[in-house]
């Protein structure tokens, strides 16, 4: 939800167009919509979710290992907007959007993970 606000604010309310290029070097763009950014948060996730469950599993220390993977997965995933934005503006919502996301996820799914091993 978090990150559709923000996409909501940015796009129809404040007329940032988040048009990003279809491959690095490449001359073809496409604007993110909506649903691209509520599919890929909710894909992304699951993934988070599922790799939190498994470390938790296999490791006493698998929220640890875990913040840390998604820390960095997190920070390469910067690269996206960083690189594929076609406006200062966009570049600047899609890395919020990056932000938001995975400030959510690294503070919620953990929580969520020990809850359910009690």
């Amino acid at each position: 939800m978090a990150a559709l606000l923000t996409w909501l604010v940015a796009d129809p309310v404040l007329g940032v167009d988040l048009e990003v290029l279809t491959t690095p070097g490449g001359d073809a763009t496409r604007l993110v919509s909506a649903g691209a950014i509520v599919s890929s948060t909710i894909i992304v996730g699951l993934l988070g979710w599922a790799l939190l469950a498994v470390l938790q599993r296999i490791s006493g220390r698998g929220t640890t290992i875990w913040r840390w993977t998604a820390t960095t997965v997190a920070l390469l995933s910067l690269a996206g907007p960083l690189t594929l934005a076609q406006t200062t503006a966009a570049t600047v919502v899609l890395t919020v959007l990056h932000v938001v996301v995975a400030a959510i996820l690294l503070v919620a799914l953990p929580v969520q993970g020990s809850a359910g091993r009690k």
